[in-house]
C-alpha cells in the first residue's frame, strides 16, 4: 500500500509536542496514521500483525536535517523496532437503511471480517 505522510499529523519527542513545531528539530517524530492509511494496513492480513511484518522504506524526501540535507533514502526497508497489536474493538460509527429494497448497510471503525456479521 502507498500512504501519504505529507497528510499525516505528526508530534516530536521533545518540549514541543505538536504539529506546530515549525523550525525546530528532533530527532524521534511519530506520524499519527489517518483512518483510510489505519485501515488499509488493517485490511492486509498478511501485514500490521507483529513487529516482522511491517516494513519501512522512504525516500530521501522525507525529511531534511538542520542544514538543510535530504535525509538518506533506505536501500533496504526497516523492521520495526517495536509493536503494539490492535486491541480495541470496532465500533459501527454509522449505517443507513433503504426500505425500498430492505438493504440495512452498516460502516464500522475499522475493517470487519463480513462473514462474522449477524444479521
Amino acid at each position: 500500500s502507498i500512504f501519504s505522510p505529507s497528510l499525516w499529523p505528526y508530534e516530536s519527542e521533545g518540549p514541543c509536542k505538536t504539529a506546530n513545531c515549525s523550525g525546530r528539530f528532533y530527532s524521534v517524530v511519530r506520524v499519527h496514521l489517518s483512518a483510510e492509511d489505519f485501515n488499509e494496513i488493517a485490511r492486509d492480513r498478511d501485514i500490521g500483525v507483529s513487529a516482522p511484518t511491517f516494513l519501512l522504506e522512504w525516500n530521501p524526501f522525507i525529511a531534511t536535517d538542520v542544514f538543510g540535507n535530504l535525509i538518506v533514502g533506505s536501500t533496504t526497508p526497516l523492521q520495526a523496532a517495536s509493536y503494539v497489536a490492535d486491541e480495541s474493538a470496532g465500533v459501527v460509527v454509522s449505517f443507513s437503511i433503504d426500505m425500498n429494497q430492505g438493504l440495512l448497510t452498516l460502516s464500522f471503525s475499522e475493517p470487519v471480517l463480513a462473514s462474522t456479521v449477524n444479521t
